[in-house]
């Protein structure tokens, strides 16, 4: 150690106040974190400025008296990406990153498993069809289902279990199910089947997300969509001054935006800035997407998201193109999705999870947060409804 015992525990005291902590060498503790950079380093990722500053304190330059051990890293030696709540940003960057060097298989992907309100998020897959949630006996079933959803809404936290929990959620998708129908329901899913009329491209960013078909841009823009997941040199690039130089380029400003959100900007701000770009260009999708997904997270109302585009569909929201790039189907899957929760309408929100779910499975990782929020939506839909 480079401090003293004194310095270590006042340390472990404030960092780590509920922690428990066991005791291991000093050599399997430079093995582990000199096995990680190295592993990390095969996939292209770099640590980040403070690492040397942060390893000065307790690690030593390898020499003679450290023993070099093989630690295994990742999953089954492929890179293993844990999201939580607090790492999304940084977790679509990473995977981005890795599509691009390993493939979409050359990486293992998980959600942290956490309880909340009794639930797991490995249980909030729906794994049984429509049609097994509505009811035979309309009158009977709904009168017993709202009488168990309002007994396990009311558990105290000691009684509450996995299997409780289970069984509200299950619960609170049939009654929210049979309160819509199954014709409304497959009728809005249908929408959004046919909305989604459009190809996803993952590769090279295209000139109509760009905006721009000229040498330097295209090479200055692949370089930024490289450099996803290393937020440090995303840094260098200095993204708000090449949307102020060229703001002829979409991809800088939408980039701009990005990393006020990376950065926890209030959307008040993002919505200045974005309104400051629509002066420049009025008709650019993705601006006025996300200045609708801003404009929820305020609780105003959509200015560009309505029932005509819906029903038009995607290609034509994109100037009828085919195709469109990965980071566009996220905008605009968030745009959406944040609408219609500032809108309450918890029936868009499932045909829109469903809807992605089935048409992109390869990408449902990414979307799983928000299906998770779709389903603790519909538990919240049934407390108004059947216990306030």
């Amino acid at each position: 150690m480079s401090v003293s015992p004194l310095e270590y525990q006042n340390i472990i005291d404030q960092q780590f106040p509920n922690a428990f902590l066991i005791n291991i060498s000093y050599n399997l503790a430079h093995n582990i974190i000199f096995s990680g950079y190295e592993f990390a380093g095969k996939f292209g990722f770099k640590p980040c400025k403070k690492f040397s500053e942060t390893t000065q304190y307790f690690l030593y330059p390898e020499n003679n008296n450290t023993n070099k051990e093989p630690i295994a890293c990742g999953f089954q030696n492929r890179p293993l990406v844990i999201e939580t709540d607090y790492n999304q940003t940084e977790v679509k960057i990473t995977i981005d990153h890795l599509i691009k060097t390993v493939g979409k298989n050359g990486f293992k992907y998980v959600k942290e498993i956490k309880e909340m309100n009794g639930f797991e998020e490995d249980e909030f897959e729906e794994d049984l069809p429509i049609e097994e949630y509505i009811y035979d006996q309309p009158v009977k079933e709904r009168h017993e289902d709202i009488k168990r959803f309002m007994e396990l809404s009311n558990l105290p936290d000691d009684d509450q279990s996995e299997d409780n929990a289970i069984e509200l959620l299950y619960t609170s998708k049939k009654l929210f199910y049979n309160h819509f129908g199954l014709e409304e329901i497959e009728e809005k899913r249908a929408l959004f089947i046919n909305f989604f009329n459009v190809e996803i491209d993952d590769d090279t960013i295209p000139s109509s997300f760009s905006g721009t078909s000229d040498p330097f841009h295209i090479e200055k823009i692949e370089e930024i969509y490289n450099s996803f997941g290393h937020l440090d040199e995303l840094k260098n690039f200095k993204i708000k001054k090449l949307a102020n130089t060229y703001p002829e380029v979409p991809f800088y400003t939408w980039m701009v935006i990005f990393e006020m959100e990376y950065q926890d900007t209030a959307s008040k701000k993002i919505l200045k800035f974005i309104d400051e770009a629509l002066s420049i260009d009025p008709e650019n999708v993705l601006l006025l997407l996300e200045r609708d997904k801003h404009l929820a997270l305020e609780g105003k109302k959509a200015q560009f998201i309505n029932d005509k585009i819906i029903e038009k569909g995607a290609s034509s929201l994109f100037k009828n193109r085919n195709s469109i790039h990965l980071l566009e189907l996220f905008s605009l899957h968030s745009a959406l999705f944040e609408t219609f929760e500032n809108q309450k309408d918890c029936l868009a929100i499932d045909a829109l999870c469903f809807a992605v779910s089935e048409l992109f499975p390869e990408y449902e990782d990414f979307f799983s947060g928000k299906a998770l929020h779709s389903e603790l939506m519909k538990v919240a839909f049934c407390t108004e409804k059947f216990i306030k």
